[in-house]
């Protein structure tokens, strides 16, 4: 499994910056997400690849499809939970991100090469978020959450 894991995060390494005249600044692009889906704990998992315009659709797009590759495999973890763990990427600076479902859909396991919480004691304060940059100001805003803060 970590073999696996390792495989699909060195696969998924963006190109380098293009060379060229023209450096312009540009705004960092969504990293690409991979959901794994198990059929069996003993089978090669499907590798799904994601990838949307802006952090925004990501993160609708991946609740999404993790939501319904965890229901056509008959789990019953509900969209709000789901939702919930892929809106917390963002708090952390979320990189490299795979998605595992397991056989069954009611096991997804979510991990990510962020840079961490320091204090993993403030973890569970109010409010509390290591989000920087664009990712704050969505969480500030409600952006993600579709305006409802």
């Amino acid at each position: 499994m970590k073999e696996f894991s390792h495989k699909v995060l060195q696969e998924s390494k963006t190109d380098p910056e293009p060379s060229g005249e023209d450096h312009k600044p540009r705004l960092p692009l969504p990293p690409l997400v991979r959901i794994a889906i198990y059929d069996s704990f003993t089978s090669a998992p499907r590798i799904v690849d994601l990838k949307a315009p802006g952090v925004r659709q990501l993160m609708d797009l991946l609740s999404e499809k993790a939501y319904n590759f965890s229901q056509q495999k008959g789990g019953a973890v509900p969209y709000t939970t789901i939702r919930e763990v892929v809106e917390n990427l963002i708090h952390a600076n979320f990189q490299e991100v795979i998605i595992n479902i397991y056989e069954g859909g009611n096991v997804i396991r979510i991990s990510d090469q962020g840079p961490g919480i320091p204090d993993k004691t403030r973890v569970f304060e109010p409010g509390f978020t290591t989000a920087r940059g664009e990712a704050k100001e969505l969480l500030k805003t409600g952006e993600i959450r579709g305006g409802k803060g």
